[in-house]
């Protein structure tokens, strides 16, 4: 990896790490809550939807309205990610 991808990555790595500090989890957290807290610092709804056309190099993918946003994702079968959907789907 070249010195500029090191570096860009070392910075992408570090703004996400401020930004999740940013949102003061709990060490032991559940998806609609992470939701929840992103809803209320948003202020707007996410929708949380499966999208099965996604490329196979994407498993996900968030999407900014003035209204609402959307997190589109590989659906995936296991049974934790369905109990996680579910709780983080509960309005609709």
């Amino acid at each position: 990896m070249s010195a500029v991808l090191q570096s860009d990555r070392r910075l992408l790595t570090r703004r996400c790490k401020a930004q999740i500090a940013e949102l003061g989890l709990p060490p032991v957290l559940k998806l609609g809550k992470l939701k929840k807290q992103l809803e209320n610092q948003r202020g707007r709804d996410i929708w949380v939807l499966p999208e099965p056309s996604l490329p196979t190099e994407i498993t996900g993918m968030w999407l900014g309205t003035a209204k609402r946003d959307y997190v589109l994702f590989e659906k995936i079968s296991s049974r934790f990610v369905s109990t996680q959907r579910s709780s983080m789907n509960s309005h609709t």
